[in-house]
């Protein structure tokens, strides 16, 4: 018999294997780092021998979920106009509120709690775009979570960045520190078409692409952007950003809610992803 560090058996597993198995009463053999075999418990119990044993009598134990649109350090504004229309909620409410209180220590501390609240439900990895993500990454780790973590770039001042430039040097800074990381991939995180010029989205693009990092922004997350997108440009949200060479295999888009068939056949020619969150 293999031994390994742990044994989780008795309880139901579910697999994302190429045959989609699911075990009634299955059983999961770790060692290490690294799942080495999900199976029924007699199979398992017949090739490994676990140091430590978890009863899973009663439970389901799948693979963990992913969460691709966050802005985890929002925790702490839980509660905070949470029942306005967006440009309200942004506008009057949120950026305000991170002007007056975010700041590194608020995004270290509001991070353990995102992450905390996370994985109570399963989540297991999650794509951020906020700010201080250099911050976030070193608690991130310590956890021992999976992310998708990117600065949040816009053309106005954030609680981190002053400018743009500062923005984009902060992201590219993150790459650099955090791109051999075995738990945080670093990406580019432009907020939006309508607060992002014409020449920050294409940088963002740029430099995602020297890195080869993905890309994700939102889009077409409420009617009046994509109105507002056709007066200025004569185009969609999609239809923009594909004109100025954004779409791609790497990039994802946030919302997503408004698209038109046209957007659609777009986002499949480009193979662009979507992170659809209607609410």
């Amino acid at each position: 018999m293999e031994k390994v560090n742990l044994l989780i058996k008795n309880c139901a597993v579910l697999t994302m294997n190429s045959k989609e198995e699911f075990f009634i009463n299955g059983a999961i053999a770790i060692n290490k780092e690294k799942i080495v075999a999900v199976g029924s418990v007699s199979e398992i119990e017949t090739f490994y021998q676990g140091e430590k044993i978890i009863d899973g009598n009663g439970k389901l134990a799948l693979p963990g979920l992913i969460n691709t649109h966050t802005h985890a350090a929002m925790v702490y504004f839980r509660g905070l106009a949470d029942d306005l229309p967006l440009k309200d909620w942004l506008e009057k409410h949120i950026w305000p509120a991170e002007a007056k209180y975010v700041n590194p220590d608020f995004i270290r501390k509001a991070i353990r709690l995102a992450c905390l609240e996370m994985l109570k439900s399963g989540i297991t990895s999650f794509c951020d775009m906020y700010f201080a993500e250099d911050v976030a990454a070193e608690e991130i780790e310590k956890i021992g979570q999976r992310a998708f973590l990117g600065e949040g770039l816009l053309d106005f001042p954030t609680p981190i960045s002053k400018t743009p430039e500062e923005g984009l040097k902060r992201t590219e800074d993150f790459i650099l520190n955090f791109g051999q990381s075995q738990l945080i991939q670093p990406i580019v995180s432009p907020h939006s078409v309508y607060t992002c010029s014409k020449e920050l989205l294409q940088k963002a693009k740029k430099l995602a692409e020297k890195y080869q990092v993905p890309l994700h922004i939102h889009l077409a997350e409420e009617a009046w952007e994509v109105e507002k997108t056709k007066n200025e440009f004569g185009a969609t949200p999609v239809e923009y950003l594909n004109n100025l060479g954004f779409l791609g295999e790497k990039v994802s888009l946030a919302h997503a809610n408004w698209l038109e068939e046209k957007d659609i056949e777009i986002l499949a020619k480009t193979n662009t992803a979507v992170s659809h969150n209607p609410e």
